[in-house]
């Protein structure tokens, strides 16, 4: 599929113009009918370690902090996901949305064969958007992490998923919500700052990672599997 700029750009603004609707609130990333309990949630992502851009992330996040809605990640957790694989890692199998660790083998093997066409590219972290639960920062790659969505979508067994290609909008999420209290003021702020420029970042590997979703905490914490490098 040749990337369009223009309309990834537009597919961006459809996000941004349901920014009045009430957003998700995420009060469990456990109890609920997704992960019924389970925690070891499986995904494709690449990790954001940049200092200057961690830095500006905080500051943002700062501003965010005056709103009673707003949940913002720590910076272990900043990430731009890739590919979510919608299975959990578990030690016997009793569902079709689970792996086990035998099985991984096979996935990264998969990955690798996928992943060897691509090379290490830059992407812009720009303009503030509201992904209903989250609040993000756009990567602008020219359609790189799309097209790695959809090759990690050849490896057999991989489900696709709504917003995978040709859908699949690359961000980076900076905070989450914890209410819908004072959430019309917060949409203010966003329109006044979405044209905020965060930075530029090279991307040179892709991670499969364990996202550890928290029975008691606010945010999943990420352990890294297995790195693929590009190119």
């Amino acid at each position: 599929m040749k990337f369009d700029q223009l309309k990834q750009a537009e597919e961006f603004n459809q996000i941004w113009e349901t920014r009045y609707q009430p957003p998700y609130v995420t009060d469990s990333w456990v109890n609920n009918e997704w992960a019924k309990g389970r925690t070891e949630y499986l995904t494709f992502l690449i990790r954001v370690r940049e200092r200057k851009i961690i830095e500006r992330i905080k500051k943002i996040q700062a501003e965010l902090a005056d709103y009673e809605c707003i949940d913002s990640f720590p910076e272990e957790y900043f990430h731009i996901t890739v590919k979510e694989l919608n299975y959990f890692l578990v030690a016997e199998k009793q569902s079709p949305d689970e792996y086990t660790e035998e099985e991984l083998p096979k996935l990264i093997k998969g990955a690798q064969e996928r992943l060897k066409p691509f090379k290490p590219f830059k992407l812009r972290l720009e303009n503030l958007n509201n992904f209903k639960s989250t609040v993000c920062v756009q990567a602008h790659d020219r359609g790189v992490i799309r097209n790695i969505n959809g090759a990690l979508l050849q490896i057999p067994g991989i489900q696709k998923l709504k917003n995978d290609y040709p859908r699949f909008l690359p961000h980076l999420s900076i905070a989450q919500y914890k209410s819908t209290e004072d959430y019309e003021q917060l949409t203010q702020y966003l329109e006044h700052n979405r044209e905020t420029k965060v930075g530029s970042l090279k991307v040179d590997s892709i991670k499969l990672v364990i996202a550890e979703l928290p029975i008691n905490g606010r945010y999943p914490k990420l352990k890294d599997l297995e790195e693929f490098r590009l190119g």
